[in-house]
């Protein structure tokens, strides 16, 4: 028995070293393999998980530039349609009457602190000092009052500054001065207690100023305030539009006809 056992010890030890095998080499490549795999797939993992956040951060960044285009284009097409809206009414407007008419667009707003507007026609086009300004279907916006080779100067009628001749729509009796009062509403002033005012009445330009042509709306009455003890009554003056919605507009020569 003892010489059974010792001559499979000799076996296994002759064996080992002359085959140049380690007995444990297979147990320790295996080891090896299952590591190296591990690896691998971990390595395959990390490249996946940052490479899809790459390639969905660059979705992401399409997606926003796209988002910003269409975006854009509506604001676009807005504008446009407005535009549009605005040059039919102005063309219905100006075959309406007789005399020369130039249109323009507003390029700014709010010149030198004042209700104002420059906008893009000046001398060079025939605009000169005092002519009125208008939006769709004739309603004032306000009158030149400065005047540079290839611009102009629009001074609201809501600006203090502002005097334009008025009277109530129909009416050759009913004037009074409209002046603005750096506000929404307008005053009209200096019309005699013997006229007769009502609520909702149009207000319109006289013709009393040679620039600025007779029945241009300027808004409606919105009250009335009568001093028996004063000379005069004034009313507040509600314009019927808004002139910072507006970017085309007409200019009004009543000393030239088409």
């Amino acid at each position: 028995m003892v010489q059974t056992i010792f001559i499979f010890l000799i076996v296994i030890i002759i064996f080992s070293f002359s085959t140049q095998i380690n007995p444990f080499s297979g147990i320790i490549h295996g080891f090896q393999y299952g590591f190296s795999g591990l690896g691998t797939g971990v390595k395959s993992t990390y490249n996946y998980i940052f490479e899809s956040r790459a390639d969905l951060q660059e979705k992401l960044d399409y997606y926003q530039n796209l988002t910003g285009t269409l975006a854009h284009d509506e604001v676009y097409v807005k504008e446009l349609e407005q535009n549009l809206t605005e040059l039919q009414s102005l063309i219905s407007y100006q075959e309406s009457i007789e005399y020369t008419t130039l249109p323009a667009r507003i390029i700014s707003r709010s010149i030198s602190g004042n209700q104002a507007v420059l906008i893009d026609k000046g001398k060079n086009a025939g605009v000169r000092l005092g002519l009125a300004v208008v939006i769709e279907n004739g309603n004032i916006i306000g009158t030149v009052t400065e005047v540079y080779n290839n611009s102009a100067v629009v001074l609201l009628i809501h600006d203090s500054e502002s005097k334009v001749p008025g009277a109530i729509l129909g009416s050759t009796k009913t004037i009074g001065l409209i002046e603005g009062q750096d506000g929404y509403l307008l005053a009209m002033n200096y019309i005699p207690q013997s006229e007769k005012l009502f609520l909702g009445d149009v207000v319109a330009t006289s013709g009393l100023d040679g620039s600025v042509p007779s029945g241009l709306i300027i808004g409606l009455v919105s009250s009335i305030i009568a001093d028996e003890s004063a000379p005069f009554q004034q009313a507040l003056i509600e314009p019927i539009y808004d002139p910072g919605d507006f970017t085309n507009v007409l200019i009004l020569d009543p000393f030239q006809n088409d």
